[in-house]
């Protein structure tokens, strides 16, 4: 019995040798004692190897005003925003100093253009001079005229 189990192991053995044997992987940036990989692993950066001798081409980067005058969506927020800003300096002269520093330009689009106001006071007296302000736009040759004014209160820095 005792030489029956020591064939086999000796079978097996030989098996074994004569079998090719698979190359374990190798993994990079894994310790002995850590898993190949982990949940610990799963937020790591990426970080592609390249062969020995082969050279890794990185793009220049894209200008951001080239981006941005490629992309159609992009070059009409930026008329928007350009429109917005002309629609504020257009009427900066009829608003009262103090009541300026509580006061933002907001999103122009087709039906108007919308005032963001510090605090319900200040939209109080935006909306009082409301149609005074309208009157300017449209003298400065605004088509769309319509304010909106909205309370926005300021962003913590």
């Amino acid at each position: 019995m005792i030489d029956g189990a020591r064939q086999q192991q000796q079978r097996q053995q030989q098996r074994a040798q004569h079998q090719p044997q698979l190359q374990r992987p190798q993994v990079h940036g894994a310790r002995a004692s850590q898993s190949a990989m982990g949940d610990q692993d799963i937020h790591r950066r990426f970080v592609p190897r390249a062969a020995p001798g082969a050279s890794v081409s990185v793009p220049d980067p894209l200008p951001l005003q080239r981006a941005l005058n490629q992309c159609e969506p992009l070059q009409r927020l930026q008329q928007r925003l350009a429109q917005s800003g002309a629609r504020m300096e257009a009427v900066r002269p009829l608003l009262p100093a103090a009541l300026l520093r509580h006061v933002r330009s907001g999103p122009s689009d087709d039906e108007g253009w919308t005032m963001l106001a510090g605090n319900p006071a200040v939209a109080a007296k935006l909306r009082q001079l409301q149609p005074r302000l309208e009157a300017a736009l449209k003298q400065k040759g605004f088509q769309r005229t319509g304010i909106r004014i909205r309370v926005q209160s300021p962003t913590n820095p």
